[in-house]
């Protein structure tokens, strides 16, 4: 989603400063200023919204490899006998030893 959204304010931001270029070849660039910081702040936005892109794919990666190590890790306590308290809520390994 924030790919296909960067990739169309990017569009955008091409068609403002290509624009901007036409009028400045037909020597008319000065009136045209805005159209040239538009598609700079268009051109930011774009970039901006690809980083999220980017990051928001990389936690989904890592969120999904955490899954599979815990699973993982859990069968492993089960074939040994491991008793489950850490997973239960309110009971900790550590909050049994302060009480004792």
């Amino acid at each position: 989603m924030f790919w296909s959204l960067a990739l169309l304010i990017g569009l955008a931001s091409v068609g403002v400063w290509v624009r901007f270029t036409v009028a400045y070849v037909e020597g008319n660039g000065k009136g045209h200023v805005q159209s040239l910081i538009l598609g700079a702040v268009l051109f930011i936005a774009a970039v901006v919204l690809w980083a999220l892109g980017v990051i928001g794919d990389l936690l989904a990666a890592q969120r999904v490899m955490t899954q599979k190590t815990f699973e993982r890790v859990r069968r492993i306590e089960l074939e040994l006998g491991v008793a489950p308290s850490h997973y239960e809520p309110g009971h900790s390994q550590e909050h049994e030893a302060m009480r004792l």
